[in-house]
């Protein structure tokens, strides 16, 4: 449950939530409870103000190509990555 969260955030040494975040969850996730979610962002002011809750069509695993294909485009848009060739390059090499 939220319960944990909330006394959690009691605590006097915890920290404040301040970097931005993204949160992609399965509507039918039976595992996390989609409650869970919706509480967080509307009984917490300083996770709703730099988190992004996407709520998908989907269960815990979050298999279907629909979800996945949602997933690639809201986490290519939250980083703002675009379909440009991508580059990588391995440790050690130059």
């Amino acid at each position: 449950s939220f319960e944990f969260v909330k006394n959690a955030l009691k605590m006097e040494n915890y920290p404040k939530y301040k970097c931005p975040a993204l949160i992609l969850h399965g509507e039918h996730d039976q595992v996390v409870p989609v409650k869970v979610i919706n509480d967080l962002m509307k009984n917490e002011a300083s996770i709703s103000e730099t988190t992004k809750a996407i709520i998908l069509e989907d269960d815990h695993e979050m298999g279907k190509s629909s979800t996945i294909e949602m997933i690639e485009k809201n986490v290519q848009s939250f980083f703002e990555i675009s379909n440009q060739k991508k580059t990588f390059i391995e440790v050690g090499k130059k």
